[in-house]
């Protein structure tokens, strides 16, 4: 997708924070009190399980994480996994949500560039996740609304979505 493209499209995407959300379901809250009370040995033994089990959902999503250079700590890489995430489309939704989020709080920067520079040498917290949804997660009507809104046309070649493209996480979106 060309720079002129993404610019276009970036009001019709906005990041998952700006959808309805829903207060946390029991499972959501225990994932999310185990997550912050983990041992940080047992997240690191957790992690490496599974990446060699070949995890679908954790691989989409720390792959994709990887690949727009965030830095995830292992606690929120696991409550976003077992306590969110259901399929992979969701996966690289809040992958989009966390890459607006953690390039939105570098207020000081003086360009896009420069902050998305600065927000990349940070590690994202799971307090700074938390963070980002206030009022409860997104709901399943929010996903599905959200997706819709990045698809494309793509009679021109090149990918379906645009949250699968690397210029749309160049830009600011709103």
């Amino acid at each position: 997708m060309s720079t002129a493209e993404a610019t276009i499209q970036k009001n019709a995407v906005k990041p998952l924070n700006k959808y309805a959300t829903t207060l946390m379901s029991s499972h959501q809250s225990e994932t999310l009190m185990g997550c912050m009370l983990a041992d940080p040995e047992k997240l690191k033994a957790l992690a490496a399980d599974m990446e060699e089990s070949k995890n679908f959902l954790w691989l989409v999503f720390t792959k994709r994480a990887e690949a727009v250079g965030l830095k995830l700590e292992l606690n929120l890489v696991a409550f976003v996994v077992f306590g969110l995430l259901e399929n992979p489309a969701q996966s690289t939704q809040m992958v989009h949500a966390i890459y607006h989020a953690a390039t939105r709080r570098m207020t000081q920067a003086s360009s896009q560039e420069e902050a998305n520079a600065k927000a990349l040498e940070t590690v994202y917290t799971l307090t700074d996740f938390v963070m980002m949804f206030p009022n409860g997660f997104p709901t399943e009507a929010a996903y599905e609304k959200a997706w819709e809104a990045q698809k494309r046309d793509n009679s021109a070649g090149g990918p379906d979505n645009s949250l699968d493209t690397d210029a749309f996480f160049e830009l600011w979106i709103d």
